[in-house]
């Protein structure tokens, strides 16, 4: 496998890249900083599980 490289989008996403000789596919993965935990007013509750429904759904 070869190395990877870190660097910053211009719109300020940290990114890994790992290139990998001869793969025929790629993989994408989105990390980010949300979720239930992170919901801490009544007006944000249930805000990532909602999001997460048309996630999955396009994912399949």
């Amino acid at each position: 496998m070869s190395n990877p490289y870190r660097f910053k989008t211009i719109n300020g996403w940290n990114t890994l890249f790992i290139p990998k000789p001869g793969a025929q596919t790629f993989n994408i993965r989105a990390v980010v900083n949300a979720g239930s935990t992170r919901e801490t007013t009544p007006e944000h509750f249930g805000v990532a599980h909602f999001l997460e429904h048309p996630m999955d759904d396009a994912a399949a």
